[in-house]
């Protein structure tokens, strides 16, 4: 595909990578590269197969004889032709025989001539991207001398057969050659018996390269930077030269990495948000969050789904930084401080209406790709409703996600014709949203209690309740859960009035999806009491959001806006995710954005 051809190594390296961005260059590698080392009885027996053996002179003598033309039909007859046409029968076979011979021979040293200059051709734009890197590792290797020419070419050559995803082409000499459409045949054949899969191969030559890398340092520097151009390990100098990344900290900075040559821990003190994504035990949490808890001085919000980083980093947060608050509403002991969201609604209707809607539609998230969102939306309009009734007509301890699960609960399977209708719960209900449309100026309301009314009895507007319930039925089962959502012990705007200050959500990660739509709510009021709040100055610590398998949350409407925002206001995310693949599950087209 390519050798040296006088060059040094480095021009080599870089004729390489010329290649490779090239949108028309093309990958060659000849035929012969190959089959070099294939036997040739084993060529024979593949090109025997596809055109045939040579013919017998004693089987086509046998069959000249049965000819019509040789003779009268039967055997008996032909006997009876005597020994000068027995004579002349033999000579007619032996001299079609060796025509037959010789046209064998010459098809067959036609496929022969056909493979031997063969020309294989790929693409240089349809390589994969970890194709594209172990070109670089081996021609690395190869520049390096660590393998020998001979291993570069058959690698080489393996790349571009690809089991068999390169085109053929023969020489100008033989392009219409008549037994070219054999011989492509026969070439496949031959290789697809030689050689293993083509993936297999991809994953031999990755060990290989990685095993061989070690052997000296500077190759191993050199290697990492073909295998991936622009994605490697920095070092001093590219920090030095970095308008992002520090060796010097700050009272902003997160630390992000460590210097490789002196262990220094490598700055981040941007207010912009990050994104760490590896697989489990990869050592996130370990290597990224535990450490920055224990040296960051500036406000965070930590989504704990393990539990350790408020065992390991509380302690030391709340005696060095500030005030630390647990929202772990599984604790059997109770052990949580409370969080309600009601005490962060508005008791002001028209604001209220809004508070409401946010509220609606992080419990009630909406589904990437549904194709029919009648009942999610109905769902999230029903839910709308009853918070509002909640927000603004309940006071006191019933201002709480209890008192709304309450109504949720309302039976709708009743008839208005029935005795005991006038005063239920379900008649106040319906009466109390009529009024709060008149009182307040919302006609929304008014055509919630007109729907309610009159859809009672009927399976779709049950269908409706169920679709706004089933988010919150925990509440239902968990007294834990109420106990830690009747009140408030912090703000969330003091995440900036007491600077230093930490809140944990303490969600196991198996208990994460079922309380997935209370750490969204929790999630989007933080953020945006902290984007409506103008006290931030610039060179403040920004508040930091850690977010551990956010990815399970779904989708948030204020993970964007913060992303979009949060900059100037001095808010910061970090999310961690186990695959890239979850994100683009959960954000569907604005994943790549994110």
């Amino acid at each position: 595909m390519l050798a040296f051809d006088g060059l040094t190594p480095v021009e080599f390296l870089a004729r390489v990578e010329r290649l490779l961005a090239d949108p028309s260059g093309r990958l060659q590698a000849s035929a012969t590269d190959l089959l070099g080392d294939v036997q040739a009885d084993q060529i024979d027996a593949v090109v025997t197969k596809r055109i045939g053996e040579a013919p017998s002179v004693v089987k086509h003598a046998a069959a000249l004889m049965t000819l019509p033309s040789a003779a009268p039909a039967g055997a008996a007859a032909w006997l009876k032709l005597g020994p000068s046409a027995w004579t002349a029968g033999l000579l007619a076979a032996t001299l079609t025989h060796g025509h037959a011979r010789h046209v064998h021979r010459r098809r067959h040293a036609g496929v022969g001539t056909l493979l031997a200059g063969f020309t294989l051709e790929r693409a240089a734009i349809g390589l994969s991207e970890k194709e594209r890197g172990l070109v670089r590792g081996m021609a690395t290797l190869f520049a390096g001398g660590i393998i020998a020419p001979a291993e570069w070419t058959r690698f080489a050559a393996q790349m571009v057969w690809a089991d068999g995803k390169c085109s053929v082409r023969p020489s100008a000499a033989h392009a219409a050659h008549a037994e070219l459409a054999d011989a492509k045949v026969i070439l496949a054949d031959i290789l697809k018996a030689r050689f293993d899969a083509h993936e297999p191969f991809l994953a031999a030559t990755a060990a290989m390269v990685a095993a061989r890398s070690r052997q000296t340092a500077g190759l191993a520097d050199a290697i990492d930077r073909f295998l991936a151009p622009g994605a490697r390990w920095r070092d001093r100098a590219d920090i030095a030269q970095s308008d992002v990344l520090s060796l010097t900290p700050s009272p902003a900075a997160l630390v992000v990495g460590y210097d490789g040559a002196q262990g220094a821990p490598v700055y981040y003190a941007r207010n912009e948000s990050l994104f760490t994504i590896g697989g489990p035990g990869t050592g996130k949490t370990e290597c990224l969050v535990l450490p920055n808890l224990l040296s960051y001085p500036g406000s965070a919000l930590v989504l704990d789904v393990k539990g350790e980083l408020w065992d390991k980093t509380a302690g030391y947060r709340a005696k060095h930084f500030g005030p630390v608050y647990r929202f772990a509403p599984t604790d059997p002991a109770g052990h949580s401080h409370r969080y309600n969201p009601f005490d962060f609604i508005s008791t002001e209707p028209e604001k209220a209406a809004t508070d409401c809607e946010v509220f609606s539609f992080q419990i009630v998230t909406p589904t990437p790709n549904n194709h029919d969102p009648y009942w999610e939306n109905r769902g999230r309009d029903f839910l709308w409703a009853m918070a509002m009734v909640v927000a603004l007509r309940s006071g006191g301890k019933n201002r709480a996600m209890a008192t709304l699960m309450r109504l949720l609960s309302v039976p709708l399977d009743v008839k208005v014709t029935a005795p005991d209708f006038a005063g239920s719960d379900t008649d106040n209900l319906i009466n109390g949203l009529a009024e709060m449309a008149q009182a307040y100026g919302i006609p929304a309301l008014a055509e919630h209690a007109n729907a309610i009314k009159g859809g009672l009895g009927s399976q779709r507007l049950e269908s409706v309740a169920d679709n706004a319930r089933r988010f919150l039925n925990i509440f239902s089962r968990s007294a834990t859960l109420r106990a830690a959502m009747a009140g408030s012990d912090w703000h969330p705007l003091d995440l900036r009035r007491k600077p230093g200050m930490t809140v944990y959500l303490c969600l196991p990660g198996d208990d994460l999806d079922t309380f997935a739509p209370i750490v969204r709510l929790i999630l989007q009021q933080h953020a945006n009491a902290l984007l409506r709040d103008f006290t931030y100055r610039k060179g403040q610590p920004p508040i930091t959001f850690f977010l551990d398998e956010f990815p399970q949350l779904k989708r948030m409407a204020s993970v964007m806006r913060m992303v979009d925002t949060g900059r100037g206001a001095g808010l910061r995310l970090w999310f961690f995710a186990q695959y890239l693949g979850q994100v683009r599950q959960a954000y569907d087209k604005q994943a790549d954005g994110l």
